[in-house]
């Protein structure tokens, strides 16, 4: 069945002007609850439909509204905001230089790191609807156009630019109704400038109606793609591919679709990828005690790429038409589910879901987050970053959207019978088992949990790697990194603010800096593992990262990016993290490779041989900035 444009772009419910008020239906850990913030920006108007379109990135915050009529009806806009301890404020309103009535710029949004991806789907230069991306860069505090995507055959009714998606430097768009089946392109930035990269059909062809491309997400180097409207075992019951890298473009690695599919389900209406983990939403799966209420699924990749289903999400109102799956986003491991039509405290009130990964339990019942107004929509769209999960509401009034942001962090995830690489809270000086001890059910230390850190400066031929078990009252050191394994699973979520923290003349954020110490070993070696540790509750972008040398003459410390740290010798510009019992590397320039450190996580930092450094040096460090800049 052909679905049009306006089936996301437009409708949404009854307005209400009223506020929303939020109270978690549940909490699996002993998380604090959340400082709720309602976000809306100045000037607003009624049908704005601000929060249609969310995403986040460390503590910027990026909402559509593409009903604004700054430009004529429906022309859009973006409205970008900034957070600094539990406060947001709006920052900038995005509009393009050639905005038009009916462009509904703001559709979709997508941020990654210091670019803002824009969809305008209802942009007309190669005919009526054949839609544009639009990128937007930091430019000190202000936010400047940088360059305008089209597709290179583009068409009237292409919807170019329905959803949109960026990591680093790659960008994802979405043309859901090009040539009636859909198809999806890349592009590439390269020395600042964007060059279309390829362009995916679905494998195996496609037919008028697939909707290939209504939905788009990229993370780790894997692109997954919705065709809520192709036909499987049953009319538009839906499906959703992968893509790999390969050359200087993407292959088709595997099609997924959902174990108990039935007509009209709409499986791949939103998806969302992580690291070896694909989400993907129905929006309309039928359960058996509620009509079309929706349903979320999760994927996981197994070796040789094949992908397999792992659990089955629903509803907790189990209504009819909740719309439960309408927009998914996942953050290491947890899951939000939009349910924009749920209608328990008000018609269409909307709720978010928030699940996070237990073995013991897969993937159980976080928080749940219900709407209280009639036709607010809320859920339509959601984002979760670090410790802040964001949500809009467009359906009220000129719309709105709300920032859920936990005392801590969410958590960091903690597999059984695995090892993870993990931190020190900054702001916490207690010994290692009364600092994670509560997390781990039923732990007791060195029997089913213990923790070790690395000395390399100690290694011996019994310990050729410098491995040192932790005494259960040894007291953890800021920056550092640390070795944790458990019998159980847990989420290690300390609370309290990120205390002490430090302010030099190289700490770009006016919030301050978390410091982490490096070492080098003798001259001559050609480089030391260092296991630095993030000890924010908030993610910290490896781009971000300062690593400040102090020069060997007593010079004033120099600041550098991890770059232009390698570039001099210093260290090398890659981390790597463990997870999955492999290691990944990231960097802060490879497309594709850009990585962030997760809240409380530990990585390998790498520093070089000393007698090749640019001048001499006598400490390194780095610095993580707080949220605020």
């Amino acid at each position: 069945m052909t679905a049009t444009m306006k089936d996301k772009i437009g409708t949404l419910l009854i307005l209400s002007t009223a506020l929303l008020f939020f109270s978690p239906e549940k909490v699996m850990t002993a998380t604090e609850p959340p400082v709720v913030e309602e976000l809306r920006p100045a000037g607003a108007a009624v049908n704005d439909r601000f929060g249609q379109s969310v995403s986040l990135s460390s503590d910027i915050g990026v909402f559509g509204a593409p009903g604004t009529a700054r430009n004529g009806t429906e022309s859009g806009a973006v409205h970008v905001f900034s957070r600094s301890g539990n406060s947001w404020q709006q920052k900038d309103m995005l509009v393009p230089d050639d905005g038009m009535a009916g462009d509904a710029f703001g559709g979709s949004v997508s941020i990654s790191g210091d670019t803002i991806v824009i969809g305008a789907a209802g942009e007309d230069d190669q005919g009526a609807e054949s839609g544009a991306v639009y990128v937007f860069g930091r430019s000190g505090t202000d936010w400047v156009q940088q360059a305008k995507l089209v597709a290179d055959d583009g068409a009237a009714g292409d919807g170019f630019g329905f959803d949109v998606a960026i990591d680093g430097d790659v960008v994802v768009v979405g043309a859901p109704f090009d040539d009636g089946n859909g198809s999806v392109y890349t592009f590439i930035r390269s020395a600042g400038t964007w060059e279309k990269q390829s362009k995916l059909l679905a494998y195996g062809g496609g037919v008028a109606g697939d909707r290939f491309g209504c939905s788009v997400d990229i993370a780790y180097d894997t692109i997954i793609i919705g065709a809520d409207g192709d036909d499987n075992t049953a009319t538009d019951d839906g499906s959703a591919f992968i893509y790999t890298p390969y050359g200087s473009g993407w292959r088709y690695q595997r099609k997924i679709t959902a174990g108990d599919a039935s007509e009209g389900d709409r499986f791949g209406w939103s998806v969302a990828m992580g690291l070896e983990t694909a989400l993907v939403g129905t929006n309309r799966a039928q359960n058996e005690s509620a009509s079309r209420q929706g349903a979320a699924y999760v994927f996981a990749r197994q070796a040789g790429g094949t992908w397999t289903e792992q659990q089955r999400f629903a509803g907790s109102s189990q209504g009819t038409d909740d719309g439960f799956g309408f927009h998914v986003a996942l953050y290491d491991n947890f899951f939000l589910i939009g349910a924009p039509r749920e209608s328990i405290d008000g018609i269409n009130a909307g709720a978010v879901y928030v699940f996070s990964r237990a073995e013991s339990d897969p993937w159980p019942l976080h928080a749940k987050y219900p709407g209280s107004i009639s036709g607010s929509g809320f859920g339509t769209q959601a984002a979760v970053f670090g410790d802040t999960v964001i949500a809009g509401a467009p359906g009220q009034g000129e719309g709105s959207a709300y920032a859920f942001m936990y005392p801590g962090s969410l958590g960091l995830y903690l597999p059984s019978h695995d090892w993870r690489m993990i931190s020190r809270p900054c702001y916490n000086t207690n010994p290692a088992s009364t600092l994670f001890g509560d997390d781990i059910e039923a732990g007791i230390y060195a029997k089913t949990w213990t923790m070790y850190r690395i000395e390399p400066e100690k290694a011996t031929r019994a310990n050729p790697y410098g491995y040192f078990q932790l005494q259960a009252t040894e007291p953890l050191a800021e920056g550092v990194g640390y070795w944790i394994y458990s019998v159980k699973d847990g989420i290690l979520d300390v609370q309290g603010l990120p205390t002490p923290i430090h302010d030099s003349n190289e700490c770009p954020s006016v919030n301050g800096c978390a410091e982490a110490p490096l070492a080098w070993l003798s001259s001559g070696v050609v480089s030391r593992n260092n296991q630095v540790g993030n000890p924010l509750p908030f993610a910290v972008d490896w781009a971000d990262v300062i690593v400040v040398v102090t020069p060997g003459d007593g010079s004033a410390p120099v600041a550098l990016t991890p770059s232009e740290a390698y570039a001099k010798k210093f260290m090398r510009n890659t981390f790597y993290r463990y997870e999955n019992k492999k290691y990944s590397p990231a960097s802060d320039i490879t497309p594709g490779m850009r990585g962030t450190i997760r809240p409380f996580e530990s990585v390998w930092v790498h520093t070089l041989d000393p007698q090749h450094h640019a001048f001499p040096a006598s400490a390194i460090k780095l610095l993580f900035p707080v949220p605020g800049l």
